[in-house]
Order: structure tokens, then sequence, then C-alpha cells
């Protein structure tokens, strides 16, 4: 009874987007075309979650009738037939160890220690996949739809005027990604995109705007040697080697990935503390607090910002969307 009004409560509120009006202030009415987007997309991702969670406990209701169901169709009683059907076999070792040498950059232990945690880890992994396989299941089987919309993402236009791009100039999709070079999910963001991009050739167009947050201050002063790379038409290489070398970046880094990529020292060294580089890297950072980016990686398609889990995944639905 509590969960059937607490649905009906939330299928009340209109979402946003929706709706025009949002707030009055100083007798002036606020809405979806005239809030800031920092706001815009900080109202849509509260409406997204409230969607979200909507779905999710849904989600679990339909499981629990579709247990039910099944476990009398096979005439078992309901207890018995949820641990049959949920029921996950051993993890092996080949699969711990295999999980281990994948991820053995990112575990901080030696494998006997970080065994227990790999194997409840994979255990728990393995029980959600075969939950999320029988609500998949039920929902087609069941013709399960959800009837509230959807929020829809709002869309901004991006300053991109002199950032760095890749891909055709009049291509269909446009990503543009806030990133800082010294933050992880940024190298993995950087691979995805290396790896994705290829495979769409002239449709897609990658934009690059940096968003240094990490407090040390290096990675400001990469991206300051990254638009004197820029100068030197070497932009990109030097921005995936910084990326390659993430773990090992210093202040003294630009000069050293110049050297590498055998940039002109001189006019690199003269960059590196111009107002020109300064400002390219100030260009990204506002544009970034102007559409109210709090983290990194930050990527948006077509001008609506990506919510993802599985970034290469969701990105790739994305822009098969546009196409």
């Amino acid at each position: 009874m509590f969960f059937c009004t607490l649905v009906g409560l939330l299928l009340a509120i209109p979402a946003f987007g929706q709706s025009p009006a949002v707030y009055r202030f100083n007798n002036q009415t606020y809405n979806t075309t005239n809030l800031s987007p920092s706001l815009q997309q900080r109202l849509y991702e509260i409406e997204l979650e409230r969607y979200n969670s909507i779905d999710r406990a849904i989600s679990g209701e339909i499981v629990e009738l579709q247990l039910k169901k099944d476990a009398a169709s096979a005439k078992k009683p309901l207890a018995e037939f949820r641990k049959k059907i949920f029921a996950i076999d051993n993890i092996s070792e080949k699969e711990i160890k295999e999980f281990y040498k994948q991820n053995k950059h990112r575990i901080p232990y030696e494998y006997d220690k970080a065994k227990p945690q790999i194997q409840r880890y994979l255990t728990s992994k393995k029980s959600n996949e075969k939950r999320e396989a029988y609500l998949e299941k039920a929902k087609k089987t069941g013709k399960y739809s959800l009837t509230i919309n959807k929020p829809r993402a709002p869309s901004f236009t991006i300053n991109v005027d002199g950032l760095p791009t890749k891909g055709a100039t009049k291509a269909k999709v446009t990503i543009v990604e806030f990133s800082d070079y010294q933050c992880p999910h940024c190298k993995e963001a950087n691979t995805v995109l290396k790896e994705l991009l290829p495979k769409f050739k002239d449709k897609v167009r990658l934009v690059h705007a940096d968003f240094p947050i990490n407090r040390s201050g290096i990675s400001k002063k990469v991206a300051h040697g990254a638009y004197c790379a820029h100068q030197q038409n070497n932009y990109w290489n030097y921005h995936n080697l910084a990326f390659t070398k993430q773990k090992e970046l210093t202040n003294d880094s630009p000069l050293q990935l110049a050297g590498e990529l055998k940039l002109d020292k001189q006019k690199f060294t003269s960059c590196l503390t111009s107002k020109e580089a300064i400002a390219f890297v100030d260009r990204g950072l506002n544009e970034a607090r102007r559409l109210g980016i709090h983290g990194t990686p930050a990527i948006f398609v077509n001008g609506k910002k990506l919510i993802f889990s599985d970034l290469k995944k969701d990105l790739e639905l994305a822009i098969k969307e546009l196409l």
C-alpha cells in the first residue's frame, strides 16, 4: 500500500523539462529555457535519479511477481524456487587469477591477500547478472513498460572555438570532452575514444577541452604544454603521450614530453608561460564552470552531457542513436 501511494505521489510531480515554469524570483518567471546551463543540468540529473529510482523499485517488484508465477507453474515452494533460480556456481581459481591479472594495476595487494575480496566481488557480480537476466526476461514476456516519461536531457551550445579537434568538421556527431591529465578515469576515457572514433570515421568529431582540477597544479602545466604542442601541429601526439605517462607526470613533464616528440625546444619553452597558453586552458575551465561541471571526465554528445556507467557501451549507443 505504501509503495503504491509513494509511486502515485511521484508520478504526480511533473518532470523537469515537461513543465515550463520552474520558479519565480523578483517578479520574473524562470523556466527550462532561461535557467543557467549549470542549473539546468543539475535539475535534470535530480529528475533522472528520481526516474531511475522508481524504475529500480518497480523492477524489484516485477522480479517477485514473476518468481511467484514461475514457482506456481513449477509447483515449487517460492523460497526453494528462488534459491534454485539465483544459485551461483563457485568462483574458480582460474577466474580469480584472470581477474587479478587484468586489474593488477588497480589492486594494491598481492594475490593471496586480494583473493577473498575478488571472490566476493565476482560472486556478487554473477548474482547481479543472473538477477538482471531474469528481470529482462520477465519484462519481455510480461510486456513491461514504465508509464512515466523519462526526463529529457538539456542540450547546450558549447563554445569550442579554437579548441583542438579530430575528425570531420561537418560530422553529424560532435563529442566534447572535458578532462584532466592526472585523472585516472580521463585516461580510461582517452583509451575508449581512441578505440571508438575510427569505427565511425567521418561521422564523428572529437573536441578536447582542458579542465585541470587536480590540486597539484601539474595538470594545468601539462595542459599549457598541450597548447604549445598544438602551436607546432603536434597536439594529439602530446595529448596521448601525457596520458600514457600519467603516473610519471611532474612539473617538468611538459618539457620532457616536448623533447620526446622532438618539438622546437626554444619555441615550446617561451610558449609555456605565455598569455596565449594560459588563455587557452582558461577557456576550457570557464566553459566547464558555465556548464556546471564538477568532475572529470565530462563528455557531451551533440551538446548533451553523457550520463554513463559503462563509457564505451553508453557512448557508442549515444552515437548510434544520432546517426
